[in-house]
């Protein structure tokens, strides 16, 4: 078992009502630790255009196919208790879209500003750090989520559409900041209201994942995977992982400079070379 304790019918219907749900310490301390021993290494390997290694994108290194790297996250990710409970959420089989590391290298001096993202399923994160002000902690803003967008009232960025600061002040006050030790969960509805206030120290490490039904598979992203990692999988796990599916999927990989990102975005190959040169500079700094 890789959770501390069940997830329950009481969590589904907060996740529904309220668009999130927050698991403080959810995650058992052996499997992070096992999971950080698993990723460090991969965290030495960058790349500014190969899959098979981490990136730079930003602020923050992925490494974008946690299959490849780690047998904990897979578990973790592919978790029968975990695969139930959304299944009967959307009440319909689903796929695991996104299944990422990040962490942020570069403190972030500028506010992310309330926003939903598009697209549908449930988004995971699942923190391998301590949840700080100073390392950065999401807000929300319960039951957004079943507010329907208007055209007029948010602004469309790539994959976020922003929402009016006259709408948010209204609902302002009623928002709710991640807090938890390493191990926190939260779930999310894409397309809830939230927002990541500007965070003083790099450092943060979080699982990125998404879950999407079945009907939306377009989604769902071609994992890469070492075949070993999935040996003891069940036939639902495998499914859950897209694995042998005949479905209309992302690529997973692609060539330099085209590969799709978290919620389909693209990276062209010179933004990516720029970061990597960014990283290597501010990394002699670091160790002078």
């Amino acid at each position: 078992m890789n959770f501390n304790r069940k997830l329950t019918p009481n969590d589904q219907n907060n996740l529904k009502d309220d668009g999130f749900i927050i698991l403080p310490n959810f995650i058992r301390k052996t499997n992070l630790d096992q999971m950080a021993k698993e990723i460090k290494p991969w965290l030495k390997k960058i790349s500014f255009n190969n899959n098979f290694s981490s990136s730079i994108i930003g602020n923050n290194q992925w490494i974008s196919h946690l299959g490849l790297c780690s047998q904990s996250a897979v578990d973790l990710a592919l978790n029968e208790n975990l695969i139930n409970f959304l299944e009967e959420y959307f009440d319909e089989n689903i796929l695991l879209a996104e299944f990422s590391f990040q962490k942020k290298i570069i403190a972030e001096k500028k506010v992310i500003k309330w926003h939903a993202d598009k697209g549908g399923g449930i988004a995971v994160f699942i923190f391998l750090t301590p949840i700080s002000f100073e390392t950065g902690a999401t807000l929300f803003i319960p039951r957004t989520h079943k507010i329907k967008f208007d055209n007029d009232k948010y602004k469309t960025e790539g994959i976020a559409q922003y929402v009016d600061k006259l709408l948010t002040e209204k609902k302002i006050n009623s928002s709710i900041q991640v807090s938890g030790g390493p191990g926190t969960v939260v779930m999310f509805n894409p397309n809830i209201w939230h927002a990541l206030p500007a965070f003083s120290k790099a450092g943060r490490e979080i699982l990125w994942l998404k879950y999407i039904p079945t009907n939306i598979n377009e989604e769902a992203v071609d994992h890469l995977y070492r075949q070993n990692l999935l040996s003891n999988l069940t036939k639902k796990q495998l499914q859950v992982f897209c694995v042998n599916q005949k479905m209309n999927k992302r690529g997973g990989l692609t060539q330099l400079g085209s590969q799709p990102f978290i919620g389909g975005q693209q990276i062209n190959d010179f933004r990516m070379l720029v970061y990597y040169i960014r990283y290597l500079i501010l990394s002699l700094f670091q160790k002078t």
